[in-house]
């Protein structure tokens, strides 16, 4: 659930698919398969030069050209989920939205897109439209030559969120996700709608986290019966991070990803919390924002000559407000070990 990302030198990655199961509402015997469709940003204008990136689609007009094309040609099933999910670039400016492994180093510019990724059910399921709602959190403080702004916590984007969805009819939330988008201190605010964004090789790159929430719609009145409303009460969230297993002078363990999966797992049966959607974030550990405020950090930064100690939380986002449990529901918390060094004489 830890992982070093070098600075100076290069860090190897590679993307699989985590699928989230739950146990289904009805009983039936159809084995369900899955598929997936990439919307792609188009590049717009003349393409970048030798020293700019090129523009491209914005975010609501990559969903608007998705909903036309729908009318005509509809996804062939009920749409799972909808992620956003960055892209590095090629050097060539190739997007490869498929591409599961790529290397990158910390002294190097690096360029990425965000890619609208739907997962759906193949069946014969009710043509569907798509919407996307970002929350953004409010700046506290817009920081001074030697400051940086200072944001509200997580939890705060949490309920803008909460606020939007018991207000609305007629959608379904299908997915929530944590997103880092980069902040220009000249441009003052965070922009929501661009899809690309360069790393810096050379200096600072700062981060603003937000939530986005993606939701299906359908056009068909006559197929509401079809559609029931969610009826969101009050949209919250819960962050599980993996339990520290050992003090040291250098990075401490941690628990693996079985053991945190079975203590959300453990804590969803005992809540008996209505889960929308779960996502696995990463933070960082010891730098950025992270280092000040941990997961309510929503102001964050890289510096690109700095290696990053970096770790996977588990989030899942609910409707309602379940109470913790008894500790004694709950599978027991590890006693830390001491790993710190001893002078032998």
């Amino acid at each position: 659930m830890v992982y070093l990302e070098y600075g100076e030198h290069t860090t190897t990655y590679v993307r699989g698919l985590r699928l989230w199961v739950g146990e289904k509402e009805t009983d039936f015997d159809i084995a369900q398969q899955i598929g997936y469709l990439n919307l792609v940003p188009n590049e717009i204008g003349g393409g970048g030069g030798i020293f700019s990136s090129p523009d491209y689609e914005c975010l609501d007009d990559v969903v608007s050209k998705y909903n036309r094309e729908v009318r005509t040609r509809p996804l062939p099933g009920r749409i799972i989920t909808i992620e956003s999910q960055e892209i590095k670039l090629k050097h060539s400016l190739e997007v490869d939205p498929d591409r599961s492994h790529w290397v990158e180093r910390g002294s190097g510019p690096k360029r990425f897109i965000f890619v609208l990724r739907i997962f759906f059910e193949i069946s014969d399921g009710v043509p569907e439209e798509i919407g996307i709602m970002d929350f953004v959190p409010n700046c506290i403080s817009s920081g001074g030559v030697f400051s940086f702004p200072k944001y509200e916590p997580f939890s705060n984007v949490i309920d803008q969120a909460s606020i939007w969805s018991t207000r609305q009819q007629g959608i379904r939330i299908c997915n929530i996700q944590s997103i880092e988008l980069k902040f220009k201190r000249e441009e003052g605010a965070v922009n929501p709608q661009k899809m690309n964004y360069l790393e810096h090789g050379n200096r600072l790159t700062c981060y603003v986290r937000i939530l986005r929430l993606a939701y299906t719609k359908i056009r068909d009145s006559s197929n509401k019966s079809l559609y029931p409303d969610m009826n969101i009460s009050r949209l919250t969230c819960r962050t599980f991070v993996p339990v520290q297993l050992t003090n040291s002078i250098f990075v401490p363990e941690f628990e693996s990803l079985h053991a945190t999966k079975e203590r959300v797992t453990a804590w969803v049966k005992a809540t008996g919390a209505k889960v929308i959607s779960a996502e696995t974030a990463a933070l960082r550990m010891y730098t950025g924002g992270e280092e000040r405020h941990g997961t309510e950090a929503t102001f964050t930064y890289n510096r690109a000559e700095r290696s990053e100690y970096w770790i996977f939380v588990i989030r899942i986002y609910i409707n309602g407000a379940p109470q913790e449990p008894p500790k004694e529901m709950l599978p027991p918390v590890p006693e830390i070990e001491d790993q710190g060094c001893c002078i032998m004489s």
